[in-house]
Parts: C-alpha cells; structure tokens; sequence
C-alpha cells in the first residue's frame, strides 16, 4: 500500500466518526511514512510513535488505528498516541440544532 492509499483508508474509516486526521500536513506525512515502514519492515502495520520491544504481541497491540480511545491521551488532548486522529470539534453543533426547530 503506498502512502495515497494509505491516507484514503484513514480518511474513509473516519467518515461518520467523532475523530479525524489530523490537519498538520507535515505531521501526517510523517506518521503515514512511518507506517508504511512498519508494514514493510514487520508486516503489520504498527503505530511508529509508540515504544516497540520488536515482538509480534508488541506490534501487534501497536497496530493502526489502536484503540486510541481507551487511552488518557484522548481523553485529556482529544488525540491518539501519535495525533494521525484528532476529535473532531463540536462548536456550532448546538446552533445547527437550534436553527432546525
């Protein structure tokens, strides 16, 4: 998978979910190529921002998308580990509501 089809998948598997890619280009770049190091040097797919002992269990549980929303960071910074997905902001969402009554 090359780096545009890469960043098609994440686009679609944010469709209709509360978290986006991140808008820093540079910052996207750099965690698509990343990734796509990680699949050709390991065969999965693992998050390049997190700590990795090289076992399989380790690359495993580091795969993209992790479950990013189980983490404090989200909680905290509205982001995964490495920011490739960002909550995607609410503002303006009450005043659509309100313009529907």
């Amino acid at each position: 998978m090359d780096k545009e089809q890469l960043l098609n998948f994440y686009k679609k598997f944010t469709e209709g979910k509360d978290f986006k890619l991140t808008e820093n280009e540079e910052h996207l770049d750099m965690i698509l190529t990343g990734l796509i190091n990680n699949q050709k040097k390991h065969g999965i797919r693992s998050c390049p921002c997190k700590a990795n002992n090289g076992s399989k269990e380790q690359l495993i549980k580091n795969a993209c998308p992790c479950k990013f929303k189980e983490e404090e960071i989200w909680t905290k910074e509205n982001r995964c580990w490495c920011g490739l997905f960002e909550r995607r902001s609410t503002a303006g969402a009450s005043a659509d509501t309100a313009d529907d009554s």
